[in-house]
């Protein structure tokens, strides 16, 4: 994909929630509310005999020395967590990182696996659900394990919309047959609409 076609939501974090709302569609829905999953990179890094605290200057230079470019993508989750946290209708529900098994010792980079981030949303389309708040819900993820949470949304009536990207991004087949929708879009012409 060019570069030009890239979106950059490092310098305008709103691009990503224009992103998520053009999959709406304007005649026929109200956005209710969008709920934003993520994580946070851990302030603290566990070593074998230690912790350290990004916090304290000690120990962000070890950090840094241990793992260059750790502080600045732990700032950079921050900030971009509190810019979208800020937005109108928006709602951010924070997981946990974890590091990898084979990496809770000293390694030479940090890799993290996310955690409670598909508990979290089961149970916002159950509350959604239950509470009949919504007739839809467009599902930004394309998790199996929330095969439950659809199949809860359906019995009580709200509708379930899976987004695709044409020509880059599909659901899996075990999802389409249960939602209700697959909704297409071109990515090109996405782009150009954020940028209007």
């Amino acid at each position: 994909m060019p570069d030009d076609l890239m979106i950059n939501y490092d310098e305008n974090p709103q691009k990503a929630i224009n992103f998520l709302k053009s999959f709406a569609d304007p005649q026929q829905e109200d956005i209710f509310r969008i709920y934003f999953y993520t994580c946070l990179y851990p302030e603290t890094i566990k070593l074998k005999r230690e912790k350290l605290n990004i916090h304290k200057d000690e120990d962000r230079k070890r950090i840094e020395a241990l793992y260059p470019g750790y502080i600045r993508v732990y700032e950079f989750s921050k900030s971009l967590v509190n810019s979208i946290a800020k937005m109108d209708n928006v709602q951010v529900r924070l997981g946990h990182l974890s590091p990898r098994e084979e990496d809770k010792d000293i390694a030479k980079s940090l890799r993290f696996e996310q955690k409670q981030v598909d508990m979290l949303i089961g149970l916002d389309v159950a509350t959604l659900s239950y509470k009949r708040l919504v007739d839809r819900i467009i599902l930004f993820s394309y998790d199996t394990d929330l095969l439950p949470a659809i199949l809860l949304a359906k019995d009580n009536g709200v509708q379930i919309v899976l987004p695709a990207i044409e020509g880059i991004i599909e659901p899996p087949k075990e999802m389409i047959r249960e939602a209700d929708f697959v909704r297409n879009k071109n990515y090109v012409k996405i782009v150009e609409s954020l940028d209007t």
